[in-house]
């Protein structure tokens, strides 16, 4: 989040358009480097900044101490009693929203995202661009957004090896698999990963799983693959290519039942099984988290292990950009629209139904 920004010309600034009750939530540990080259994300300078200059916006700010990006996670409890207490208080009736203090330490309960981290499951640091971000975003957050060796959270990512990205980018579930038994058929065990890899991208990414629903990719079309990669010159052996493809097809199907289980209950205790899942959201998105919990949890009879999530829905939706008259001086908000309609941007709304009654 950069400077509160004001809209170019005699346009308004966006915040002054929010006139409903707004409850504005800052963490202080939410300004950042992104990395070399790039820039600071001061999402908490700048909030502070903006929340004084929200005159017609009725509510008030939320600013906790000790609290980095990820709130819902690092605050679990005390995010959640807050937002109970905005919703269950009295509407307050124009602006301007009121900015309250630092909120005390002394009132915030003990809870830390510890065990979020170990529901992540390990990363094959060799898969990364820089591997090193398989050690340290796993660590627990620091104040100060940096690691125990003072580098900031901007400098690590989970951006995958360029040689995952360049099949990332086809979108190509053939293309995939054909790498994937290539690397199987080559052996040993860090080949054994780098297939498992490029099998996941066959269906993690939406345009790679829509090609993989619409053609699944056959053992002869993946062989053809699979060859074009092989050593050249050298004699191949029949028998070991069918079984890598086998191998390569068995991974990518075990990745897409998991990821779009339709059995919750099954799917959630087989995930684990499967480890890291090698997605490249820069390239081809994915239509579900891969690497991260997701849906909202189911318990057992004891109220506190969790056995199952509720199954997520997918919902398109098409809306048109906010529209000016000069003329009236009017602005017209933004406005779901018909598929195609141009200007338009198209969106994936996905959603859960936790409680059908």
């Amino acid at each position: 989040m950069g400077p509160a920004k004001t809209a170019s010309g005699t346009k308004a600034p966006n915040y002054s358009g929010i006139h409903r009750q707004t409850l504005l939530v800052a963490a202080e540990d939410d300004d950042w480097n992104e990395g070399p080259g790039l820039h600071w994300e001061n999402r908490w300078t700048q909030t502070q900044a903006m929340a004084k200059l929200m005159h017609d916006t009725p509510g008030y700010t939320l600013y906790l101490p000790d609290t980095g990006h990820s709130i819902h996670n690092e605050r679990p409890v005390l995010f959640a009693e807050q937002i109970i207490e905005f919703l269950s208080g009295p509407n307050f009736i124009g602006g301007p929203l009121r900015v309250h203090p630092l909120f005390d330490k002394g009132k915030m309960p003990a809870e830390n995202c510890r065990p979020q981290l170990r529901q992540f499951p390990p990363i094959p640091r060799e898969l990364l661009s820089d591997p090193d971000s398989a050690t340290f975003l796993m660590e627990q957050a620091r104040l100060g957004s940096r690691f125990s060796n003072g580098k900031t959270a901007g400098e690590y990512s989970l951006r995958l090896n360029d040689q995952l990205r360049d099949v990332a980018k086809k979108g190509d579930p053939k293309l995939a698999l054909g790498h994937a038994a290539a690397r199987v058929y080559q052996g040993g065990a860090v080949n054994i990963v780098w297939g498992n890899a490029f099998a996941d991208l066959a269906v993690t990414g939406r345009a790679a799983y829509g090609a993989f629903r619409n053609h699944q990719p056959t053992d002869t079309e993946i062989q053809a693959e699979a060859r074009k990669l092989l050593p050249p010159g050298g004699a191949v052996d029949e028998k070991k290519l069918s079984d890598a493809v086998l191998a390569a097809k068995t991974r990518a199907y075990m990745v897409a039942w998991a990821l779009r289980h339709p059995d919750p209950s099954e799917g959630y205790r087989f995930r684990p099984v499967l480890g890291w899942i090698a997605v490249s959201g820069e390239d081809d998105p994915p239509a579900r988290p891969v690497n991260v919990p997701s849906g909202v949890p189911v318990f057992g009879p004891d109220a506190k292990t969790q056995v199952s999530a509720h199954p997520q829905f997918e919902l398109a939706v098409t809306m048109c950009p906010a529209t000016y008259d000069d003329k009236k001086k009017v602005l017209h908000p933004a406005s779901s629209c018909a598929s195609g309609t141009p200007h338009s941007v198209a969106f994936h709304v996905r959603y859960t139904i936790a409680n059908p009654a």
